[in-house]
């Protein structure tokens, strides 16, 4: 199994190991491209460079400067990022806001703790792999 995004994997998440460990998977897939963030702010101003395309974003609900669903409404506000697939993901906790993210323009969302089983089977549902 290969993934198939064009460009660039946005992954935003404030705690490293959640970073590294979804790198991780997306590198056992094939891809081999990725902008990292710990905040919103930082992914945007990444984004905002413009040096690389962006295929997939995965962005975490709850980080310290600004939830992720105001780096989603910002993303899905600008006519360049509105057709970028995204993910949102959350703590089991905090599942009353899928609903929300979803409505905010989310294609799919994961609810942590996940792995590779739970990657790929929303990969299917957005025909990525």
């Amino acid at each position: 199994m290969s993934i198939k995004v064009q460009g660039a994997i946005l992954v935003v998440d404030d705690m490293m190991l959640v970073r590294r460990t979804i790198i991780k998977h997306f590198k056992e897939l094939g891809a081999s491209q990725f902008i990292e963030a710990s905040s919103g702010r930082e992914a945007f101003e990444k984004l905002s460079r413009g040096t690389e395309a962006v295929g997939l974003a995965l962005i975490d609900w709850s980080m310290p400067d600004a939830p992720g669903i105001d780096l989603l409404t910002r993303l899905k506000g600008e006519t360049r990022f509105k057709e970028l697939q995204v993910i949102m993901m959350f703590l089991d906790s905090e599942s009353e806001h899928i609903k929300e993210a979803l409505g905010k323009g989310s294609n799919q969302t994961l609810t942590k703790p996940f792995g590779p089983i739970q990657i790929n089977d929303v990969l299917k549902k957005l025909n990525l792999v």
